[in-house]
Formats: structure tokens, C-alpha cells, sequence
């Protein structure tokens, strides 16, 4: 402490539930007395400061309720994991996805999701998140708990401790494999009519000659 402090009073900072969290204090460096009115005026300031942190604590939990809410009743699989590419984290959406319940995946690899010949993929992917980068709409296929390969678009967000410290990656997923069925489709129509309309024309230049 300062040595030139000749002045301290401090309140305590009381929770609701009889917990001490600390003390606000008013300090100088010239001696003076504190009467009653202005110990009063502390405590009571005391009690305000609590009460803005309570209500700011209920908005938090409020706000995280809600965010776990709508993680949960995603559509799309929403997982995380952290930099050894251990699941930490798995919503409903995750398990309609992939077929795995949280029990059954949480505290293991994600590899169990990645096909070996793209394995690869999860050590880039790693090596962008720890350098603090989002991957955007990344194309890929993934394997579901029953052996089937699906096609999913990802995106992947780096995810931070509350002292800057990098943790791991918040992982969306969305199933697109209708939508990569449907482009393969027309690209076989494509070429099949390409390869048609070759045969007709040179059946027309037959007939010509």
C-alpha cells in the first residue's frame, strides 16, 4: 500500500446470498474522520454497486439462455473443439447430422467425423484457427456415425478464453448433399446433351454429303 494514504474507509461488497466479493473504498492522503451520514452514504453505495452487478449478471445469463437456446434448436450442427481436435461441445442438430449422441462424441477426436483421405483438412484447418483466422463456407464431406459420407459446408470460428488465449474453434455444419446431388446432376445432363447435340451434328453433315 502507499504509505501516504492517511485516509481509508471502505463497504464490503455483499452478494444476495451472504457471499463477499470485495470492498469499494475511498482513500486520501489527508487525515480525516468519517461521520455517520458519510458512512452511511458508503454502504449505501455499496448496495447500488451490488446491484448493478447483479442485474448485469442476470442479463448475462439471460443473453447466454437465450444463445443456448438457439444453439440447441439449430437446424444446422453446431459443435466445438478444441486444438487437440477433441469435441467439447454438440447440439441436437450435430446428432441429426452425424448420428452420434453428445455422450457418445464429446471427450472424443473429431477425426471419427472425417473421412481418411481428408485428414488433411483438419490439420489446416487447425493451423488457420490458431492464428485467429474464420473459415467461411468450406466445402467438404464428413462421415456420419452409421458409415455414410455426407457433403457439408462448414464454417469454423476460432474461439477465445476470457484472457485472450486461443482455445479451440466453434464448428457450423450444414448438410448439402441434396444440393451437391442436384449440381452433379445437371452437369451429367450437360454433358450428355453436350455429347447429343456432337452426334447430331455430325449425323446432319453425314446426311449433307
Amino acid at each position: 500500500p502507499d504509505a501516504g494514504i492517511r485516509f481509508y474507509a471502505g463497504a464490503p461488497l455483499i452478494t444476495a446470498d451472504g457471499h463477499a466479493l470485495g470492498t469499494i473504498c475511498v482513500a486520501d492522503r489527508v487525515p480525516r474522520q468519517i461521520d455517520d451520514a458519510q458512512r452511511a452514504a458508503l454502504l449505501a453505495l455499496g448496495r447500488q454497486v451490488m446491484a448493478q452487478l447483479e442485474l448485469r449478471r442476470r442479463f448475462a445469463d439471460m443473453a447466454g439462455s437465450r444463445l443456448a437456446a438457439i444453439v440447441e434448436s439449430s437446424n444446422d450442427a453446431i459443435l466445438a473443439k478444441d486444438l487437440n481436435s477433441i469435441v467439447t461441445d454438440w447440439n441436437e442438430g450435430a446428432e441429426r447430422l452425424f448420428g452420434y449422441k453428445a455422450h457418445e462424441i464429446v471427450g472424443s477426436s473429431i477425426l471419427a467425423l472425417i473421412p481418411p483421405s481428408h485428414r488433411d483438412e483438419e490439420v489446416a484447418v487447425l493451423r488457420r484457427i490458431r492464428r485467429g483466422e474464420r473459415i467461411d463456407n468450406f466445402t467438404t464431406t464428413r462421415l456420419t456415425r452409421d458409415g455414410r459420407t455426407i457433403d457439408v459446408s462448414i464454417t469454423a470460428s476460432p474461439v477465445k478464453s476470457p484472457d485472450g488465449q486461443m482455445i479451440g474453434a466453434s464448428i457450423i455444419a450444414r448438410d448439402i448433399t441434396a444440393q451437391i446431388a442436384h449440381e452433379r446432376e445437371l452437369e451429367r445432363v450437360s454433358r450428355l446433351h453436350a455429347a447429343l447435340t456432337e452426334v447430331n451434328q455430325a449425323i446432319v453433315m453425314t446426311g449433307s454429303s
